[in-house]
């Protein structure tokens, strides 16, 4: 905790939450503290002898307080996730909770995890703030849910989730947490590639292997590619340039099978993976588009 004194505090000075302010001398003083917190700012007001207010900063009402007092404000990221862990704990609770989420397993809310992704991207392209804050909401349950299960096995908590993403960027970002200078985000991104090398010692072709396996196959496509081109072009045995992409939307006309349409949209997938293209992205417009078009004419 952030134990400071208004003697020792400027205001507009950024704060470091959960932060405990003591004796502080008058109304002046708590309205300069308070000045650059946000409404949701959870916060607890009390003195020697009682708790004389505790909830948000929009709920404080203008009073007259008896001075000297202590202000401790709260840590609202902290405190929320903490209110979110719990809850899940006891939807999980083994007497008390909900039949449905004890029924749960990792495997059976995996579907969600997809759908959530899918509809947190979906948010994000309408652009409107509430809905983005309700799906990563959404998404962000998932995440609970599994590393709940997973303390419940005794194998790994939410604690230690965060704690390994943390290790992970700071590792991964030698030049912010480090002395590394770079400069611009191309050497940023060898310097994550070959940081992540060192760390997992995968192979080329294991790689590949993962991203089949993983992801979705217009997705995989542009990440195979990306990775051959960069590492290992001399095993692309893929020329994919404007004529190539013709010759072969050309066979693919000539004798439209399995084996021509999925080197065609392997060829494509790539071509816009190397002009920085997102593939699926391109795809899921286009899907919009034609809907949108059909619904115009319905």
């Amino acid at each position: 905790m952030n134990l400071l004194s208004i003697d020792h505090w400027q205001p507009g000075q950024e704060l470091r939450l959960p932060a405990l302010f003591l004796h502080i001398q008058n109304a002046q003083e708590l309205d300069t503290i308070l000045h650059d917190c946000a409404p949701t700012q959870p916060l607890t007001i009390f003195n020697s002898q009682t708790i004389i207010f505790t909830g948000e900063k929009s709920q404080l009402s203008h009073q007259e307080f008896t001075y000297p007092l202590h202000l401790y404000l709260g840590d609202p990221v902290g405190e929320r996730c903490r209110q979110l862990v719990d809850i899940v704990a006891q939807l999980r609770h083994p007497q008390t909770g909900c039949p449905w989420d004890l029924a749960q397993t990792p495997t059976s809310l995996t579907p969600y995890i997809i759908e959530e992704a899918y509809e947190v991207v979906h948010a994000i392209g309408t652009g409107q703030s509430a809905a983005i804050q309700e799906e990563l909401g959404d998404l962000l349950l998932q995440v609970v849910l599994q590393s709940q299960i997973a303390q419940e096995m005794g194998e790994f908590s939410l604690a230690e989730v965060a704690a390994s993403i943390s290790e992970k960027l700071i590792r991964r970002h030698p030049h912010v947490f480090g002395e590394l200078v770079v400069a611009d985000v191309a050497v940023v991104r060898q310097n994550w590639e070959a940081i992540k090398q060192q760390e997992q010692g995968h192979s080329l072709t294991e790689k590949l292997h993962h991203y089949m396996a993983t992801f979705p196959a217009l997705i995989a496509a542009g990440k195979i590619y990306q990775k051959l081109h960069l590492q290992d072009p001399e095993h692309l045995n893929l020329s994919i340039n404007s004529q190539t992409l013709n010759e072969q939307f050309q066979a693919f006309l000539a004798q439209p099978d399995q084996e021509h349409l999925g080197r065609l949209l392997f060829m494509l997938a790539a071509w816009g993976t190397a002009h920085h293209l997102d593939p699926n992205l391109a795809l899921s417009i286009m899907n919009q588009s034609i809907v949108e078009q059909h619904n115009l004419k319905v």
